[in-house]
């Protein structure tokens, strides 16, 4: 039975953290471009409903200041780039965290392989996403059934991040093991010199 490693799973949980961060961080632009129209639409309207005008009063003069608001089109934009980096840091900060859940409960999970067990792993990083929040299910779209585009989408991100955390967990292993023998050379090397 191979043992369970915190480290190791912290490592592979960033490595494979990265690939998942890329990906969320695509499929969320993805869909936020897909429903621009709506967002701009949705901007564009909250704006309207701002006062930009100002009165101040001080005795008998009275200031009046105005505002210049951005425009829908730069706010969209500039949410684009922020929501999709903000969603990608998030994926890779939960990366980094199921791997250190993985690595600890390694001995526990289901499954006969590191890549079977990253696979179960990624099933409760798939539920956990939706029930957190992280699966775009919170974007406002036009028409609704859109929202489940980044929630069946992110089904399939989250088992490849899972395969790659039992694949990335694996060669740790391996790394791990070659470092040992290193050092147990060095050890045996050094005791010969004495």
């Amino acid at each position: 039975m191979k043992m369970g490693s915190l480290s190791k799973g912290l490592k592979a949980g960033l490595a494979a953290g990265v690939v998942y961060a890329v990906m969320i961080g695509l499929l969320h632009t993805g869909f936020f471009e897909l429903c621009g129209s709506y967002q701009m639409s949705y901007i564009q309207t909250q704006l309207a409903n701002m006062n930009i005008t100002t009165a101040i009063t001080t005795g008998t003069q009275t200031l009046i200041t105005t505002i210049t608001l951005p425009s829908a089109s730069d706010i969209f934009n500039t949410d684009l780039v922020v929501f999709s980096l903000d969603w990608a840091v998030g994926a890779m900060v939960v990366g980094v965290i199921y791997g250190g859940v993985y690595g600890g409960a390694y001995e526990h999970l289901p499954g006969l392989t590191s890549k079977k067990k990253g696979v179960f792993m990624s099933i409760v990083v798939f539920v956990l996403g939706i029930a957190l929040g992280l699966s775009g299910w919170e974007i406002g779209c036009s028409p609704d059934y859109y929202h489940v585009i980044p929630v069946f989408t992110s089904l399939p991100i989250s088992v490849v991040y899972g395969y790659l955390l039992g694949i990335l967990y694996d060669s740790f292993s391996e790394v791990e093991k070659e470092e040992r023998a290193i050092a147990r050379q060095k050890d045996e090397g050094r005791k010969r010199i004495q």
